[in-house]
C-alpha cells in the first residue's frame, strides 16, 4: 500500500504545485476583470465561459473516463499502440465539425447580437479545448504529472493573464480572455502530442472498432452524467439570467468562481492523483487493497477540504471585497450554502470511484440525474422569490440528495471505509481555527495585506491543533516527509534524515492492522 500512496503523494505534489499556480493566476485576474467589466459584462463572459468548461465533457468524457479505466489493461499486455491509435482516431473527426459546421453557423447565422464575436471565438475555444482535455487525460494516465502541470498553468497563464491585457489595452472587450484562450490551446496540444510520442504509438491503421465501441459502451452513459452535472453547476445561472437578469448572474458566479477556486486548490490535486493508481490496484490488487486505499483518500480530501471551506465561510467578507471588489458585496449571502455545497459534493466522489471500478457507470445517473432534476424543480421555486441566493440553497439541497444517493447505491459492491474517528478530530480542529479566524476579523485586520496575514494564521492554528488531537498519526508524518523528499527537485533540497529507512513500512502495517481490528470490532457490536 505504501509505494501506491508514494505515487499518489508524487504526481499529487506536482498537481498541487500546479494549482496552486492555476488559482494565483486566477486570483490575480480576477479582480482585474471585474473591475473592467462591469457585474452585467461580466456575467455575459461567464455565461460563455460556463458554457465552454461544461458543455465540452460532453464530447470527451466517455473517452477521458474509459483512457483513465483501461489504459492499465492494454499497458499490462503490451497494446499501447492500438490503445493510442484508437483514443486519437476521434480527434480529427471532431475538429472538422466543429470547425466546418459549427463556427460557420456561429460566425454569419444564428442572431447572436453585439457578442457575436466572442460566442464565435468561444466555439473555436471550445473545440480546442475538448482535444486537449483528451491529451491531458493522456498524460494523466501516464502519470507524467509534471508534463501536465505546465500545460496547466500555460493554458491558464494565456486564458486570464493575457486575456486581461487584451481587454485592457485592446477593444477586445469580453472576447479577449477567449482569444488569448485559443492561443494557448494552440500551442499547447502540439506539444502535447510530441511529449506522448504520438509518432511512435500512433497509426491511422491500427484503430481498432472493437476498443471504441468498448470505450463507447463503458462511457456513453457519462455524456448523460456530465449533463446532468452540468444542469447542477450551470443551469441556474442561466436561470437566474431569465428571472432576475445578468446582474444577478454576475454577482452568483463571483462568489461561485471563489469557492470552487478554494476547492480545486485544496481537494482537485488528491482526487487527480488518485484515479490512475486507484485503478491499476484495483486490476492488479482486488477489492479489498481498492477499499483500504479509498478510505486513505477520503480521510486526506476531508484533512484538506474541511478546513478550507470553513475559511471561506468565516472570510468570505474579506475575501469578496479583496479578490472581486466592492461592488460585489452583495454577492455574500450565496456564501454559505454553497461552501456546504461544494463540501457534499466533493464527499461523494470517493462513493462514484466505485462504480468506475466496478465497470458500472450506468449506476452513477441515478444519484447525479437524480439531485440536477430536483436542482431545476428547487430553482424554479426559489429563483424567483429570493435571487441568486435561492439559487445557492438549491444548490446545497441537491448536493446533499446526490451524496445520500451515491453512498447508498455504492455500497452495494464495495465497503466505503469512511473515517468516523478522523473526522471528529478534523472537525475539531476546523472549528477552533474558524473562531481564530472569527477574533481576528473582528479585531480590524483588513485589506490584501490583513486576508493573507488571517489565512497564514488559520492554517498555523489549524496544522497546531490537528497535531495537538492525533489527526495526524507519527507513521504518516514521517512518511508526509518521506513522500516531500521523493520529489524531483525539491528532494534534493531537504535535510538527509527526511530520506527515511524502510521502517515507515512497518508503522504503516501496523496502522492498517489497528485499523482493520476496530473495523472488526465495529462490525461485531
Amino acid at each position: 500500500m505504501k509505494d501506491k500512496l508514494i505515487q499518489i503523494g508524487r504526481d499529487s505534489a506536482w498537481y498541487l504545485s500546479a494549482n496552486i499556480a492555476v488559482a494565483l493566476i486566477g486570483f490575480a485576474a480576477f479582480p482585474m476583470l471585474t473591475r473592467l467589466l462591469g457585474p452585467s459584462q461580466y456575467g455575459v463572459f461567464s455565461l460563455i465561459n460556463t458554457a465552454i468548461v461544461l458543455g465540452s465533457p460532453i464530447f470527451y468524457v466517455f473517452l477521458t473516463s474509459s483512457t483513465l479505466r483501461f489504459y492499465p489493461v492494454y499497458e499490462k499486455d503490451d497494446r499501447l499502440d492500438v490503445f493510442y491509435s484508437t483514443v486519437l482516431h476521434f480527434l480529427p473527426h471532431f475538429l472538422a465539425i466543429c470547425f466546418c459546421v459549427l463556427l460557420p453557423v456561429a460566425s454569419f447565422v444564428l442572431p447572436l447580437g453585439r457578442y457575436r464575436s466572442a460566442i464565435t471565438v468561444g466555439v473555436a475555444v471550445f473545440a480546442l479545448y475538448t482535444v486537449f482535455n483528451v491529451t491531458q487525460v493522456l498524460l494523466r494516465v501516464r502519470q507524467e504529472s509534471l508534463r501536465y502541470s505546465a500545460m496547466a498553468i500555460f493554458t491558464t497563464f494565456a486564458r486570464y493573464l493575457v486575456g486581461v491585457a487584451l481587454v485592457a489595452w485592446t477593444e477586445a472587450g469580453v472576447a479577449g480572455p477567449f482569444w488569448a484562450w485559443a492561443g494557448g490551446l494552440l500551442i499547447a496540444i502540439p506539444l502535447e502530442l510530441v511529449w506522448l510520442k504520438t509518432r511512435k504509438y500512433f497509426q491511422w491503421k491500427l484503430y481498432s472498432k472493437g476498443l471504441f465501441r468498448e470505450f463507447f459502451h463503458f462511457g456513453f452513459v457519462l455524456i448523460f452524467v456530465t449533463f446532468s452535472v452540468e444542469i447542477m453547476t450551470a443551469a441556474d445561472r442561466y436561470m437566474v439570467q431569465i428571472f432576475k437578469g445578468s446582474y444577478q448572474v454576475g454577482l452568483y458566479s463571483a462568489v461561485y468562481i471563489l469557492v470552487m477556486t478554494i476547492e480545486n486548490l485544496m481537494a482537485t490535486f488528491i482526487m487527480m492523483g488518485t484515479v490512475p493508481v486507484m485503478m491499476r490496484v484495483f486490476e492488479h490488487d482486488g477489492k479489498a487493497a481498492a477499499e483500504v486505499l479509498l478510505g486513505k483518500i477520503t480521510r486526506y480530501l476531508l484533512m484538506m477540504l474541511t478546513p478550507s471551506m470553513v475559511a471561506a465561510w468565516v472570510l468570505r467578507e474579506p475575501l469578496i471585497r479583496v479578490v472581486a471588489g466592492a461592488r460585489y458585496a452583495p454577492a455574500e449571502p450565496a456564501v454559505l450554502p454553497l461552501v456546504i455545497g461544494v463540501f457534499l459534493s466533493i464527499l461523494a466522489w470517493p462513493t462514484l470511484q466505485v462504480f468506475y471500478m466496478e465497470k458500472r457507470t450506468s449506476l452513477t445517473l441515478v444519484p447525479i440525474g437524480t439531485a440536477a432534476l430536483s436542482n431545476i424543480l428547487i430553482n424554479l421555486v426559489l429563483i424567483p422569490r429570493y435571487g441568486f441566493p435561492g439559487a445557492a440553497w438549491a444548490t446545497m439541497i441537491s448536493y446533499a440528495l446526490y451524496l445520500v444517493i451515491a453512498v447508498v447505491l455504492s455500497s452495494r459492491y464495495m465497503r466505503w471505509q469512511f473515517p468516523w474517528g478522523a473526522s471528529a478530530r478534523i472537525g475539531l480542529a476546523s472549528a477552533v481555527m474558524g473562531a481564530g479566524l472569527w477574533g481576528m476579523e473582528r479585531a480590524g485586520l483588513s485589506g490584501p495585506a490583513g486576508l493573507l496575514a488571517m489565512i497564514a494564521a488559520g492554517a498555523l492554528i489549524y496544522v497546531v491543533v490537528i497535531l495537538l488531537v492525533g489527526g495526524i498519526s507519527r507513521p504518516e508524518r514521517r512518511f508526509a516527509m518521506e513522500l516531500v523528499a521523493k520529489i524531483p527537485l525539491v528532494g534534493r533540497a531537504v535535510p538527509a534524515r527526511w530520506h527515511l529507512e524502510p521502517k515507515v513500512d512497518e508503522l504503516f502495517e501496523i496502522e492498517e492492522k489497528e485499523a482493520e481490528r476496530g473495523g472488526d470490532e465495529g462490525a461485531a457490536e
